[in-house]
């Protein structure tokens, strides 16, 4: 995990598909979900990209390729990261923020109706 946070710092995230941030991030956040820990250099990994999300906004993630599971799993990273205390908090960008509440409150809903026909 060090080794491929350290490759991550070292790259340029500016030329990150928006599909890669939020693999990325969503992945940052299982891992410090299950590990229970905070692996140093993936929460300075997680900062940097949730900058590189904020700059981006809302528009650049809901009309990238699959636009709302990516949305989603920003979600549940934000979450995390509020949970971690990570600095920045996550998604600073309000209307980002709103987006991705709104896609996930979406999806839960459809999963509530599927379970209950």
């Amino acid at each position: 995990v060090d080794a491929l946070a350290a490759w991550g710092s070292q790259q340029s995230v500016q030329q990150w598909t928006e599909q890669e941030i939020s693999n990325t991030l969503f992945a940052w956040a299982i891992l410090a979900a299950t590990t229970g820990g905070d692996i140093a250099s993936m929460r300075t990994l997680a900062q940097r990209l949730f900058q590189e999300a904020n700059r981006r906004g809302a528009q650049s993630f809901q009309s990238c390729v699959d636009g709302p599971r990516h949305l989603g799993k920003l979600y549940g990273a934000h979450l995390e990261a509020l949970h971690r205390g990570l600095p920045g908090g996550g998604l600073a960008d309000k209307a980002l923020l709103q987006v991705t509440k709104k896609v996930t409150a979406e999806h839960q809903q459809d999963i509530s109706k599927q379970q209950s026909q």
